[in-house]
């Protein structure tokens, strides 16, 4: 009954918080453009995955159905977030569209790729075809996305929107953008032999693995935008404040994957301050059998509250920079709040109070 009243309790704040949400009307006009954003990729990317009438049933493939549960505001919290902001600094409504569909497929190519490393099944395009092999429909959503996105930009250069020289520089500089976060990932996939200083993770690495991800919403605009179209110095100042909520959510992910990190010898800010401060907790782990997602943080509180606590630091400065730009994330006395969606959003619930 304890937990049964434990989930309804975050269910009710979860509610409560997104109602909020709906009241901001940045946010609810960001969330909106969104959905068409997500809507013109489906579109774009079921008339792209066509077979041959002549192939057999079997070896065709299509666009999968798309699930209502990736149309939530739930599931789009950061896409929301990334498309409101284009508001802010003054990016014209031709524009937002534009950014917000490569931002979608940036999203599936990032989902796509974790699935295929971290042989996960978290799906943004959904791909249907004969036998189950995730890693081919990884595949063909990585081969799709790709194939969108030169019909976006092509469509964008007949109707005036671009021209051949932006439209080539989009095409080339959305790859470039992600490339230093791959080859972050590349360093790591036979796994790291020396955990480097927390200092190293949370100011280097971390800024390549998942900070970047939130410098994406402003690749775009800053290969095209001229400068008396949009406001490029508050987009820089919403840009810092958006990578340090970045590292706010990559700090809880290293307290969840502490168990997959420490297996696959990953770096993690969490194990780096083990490794520097209590070694022979991670000599006493490696000495044992772990499955990838036990929850090894609940063996070390002190340790996790102070990561916790990092985390929460960058998630406050963040949302106060972006409140001072024109985008608050709550109303009134809502930050504990939304600090407590965030955690619960990431699998960490029961650190949401602490």
């Amino acid at each position: 009954m304890t937990v049964l009243v434990l989930f309804r309790h975050e269910d009710d704040i979860m509610k409560a918080w997104m109602e909020q949400w709906n009241t901001i009307s940045t946010l609810k006009q960001g969330f909106h453009e969104h959905l068409k954003c997500a809507h013109a990729v489906y579109a774009l990317a079921d008339e792209t995955l066509q077979c041959s009438l002549d192939v057999d049933e079997c070896y065709k493939v299509k666009l999968g159905d798309i699930p209502e549960e990736l149309f939530t505001l739930r599931r789009n919290l950061f896409s929301t977030l990334f498309q409101s902001v284009y508001q802010l600094v003054g990016i014209s409504p031709a524009r937002r569209h534009l950014y917000g569909q490569i931002n979608f497929l940036n999203r599936i190519w990032v989902t796509s790729a974790d699935n295929l490393l971290d042989d996960e099944n978290n799906i943004t395009l959904p791909v249907e075809m004969a036998g189950k092999s995730q890693v081919m429909n990884n595949v063909v959503a990585v081969m799709t996305a790709d194939r969108v996105l030169t019909s976006i930009l092509l469509q964008a250069v007949q109707c005036g929107d671009l021209t051949i020289e932006q439209a080539d520089k989009l095409s080339k500089g959305t790859l470039q953008a992600l490339l230093p976060s791959a080859a972050q990932e590349a360093s790591e996939e036979l796994g790291i032999t020396k955990r480097p200083s927390p200092d190293v993770v949370l100011n280097s690495i971390h800024r390549y693995k998942t900070g970047i991800l939130f410098h994406i919403p402003f690749v775009a605009p800053q290969l095209i935008e001229k400068d008396d179209e949009w406001d490029s110095e508050k987009a820089a100042r919403i840009n810092e404040a958006l990578l340090n909520f970045g590292l706010g959510c990559q700090l809880l992910d290293d307290i969840r994957d502490l168990a997959r990190d420490l297996i696959e010898k990953r770096n993690n800010y969490l194990l780096s301050v083990l490794a520097e401060t209590s070694p022979e907790i991670i000599d006493s782990w490696e000495s044992k059998e772990h499955a990838v997602d036990d929850r090894l943080y609940q063996e070390i509180p002190e340790q996790v509250a102070a990561v916790s606590k990092l985390a929460r630091e960058y998630f406050i400065s963040s949302t106060e920079s972006l409140a001072e730009e024109g985008l608050p994330l709550y109303i009134a006395r809502g930050q504990k709040m939304f600090i407590s969606v965030l955690y619960k959003l990431l699998d960490l619930q029961e650190l949401a109070n602490e």
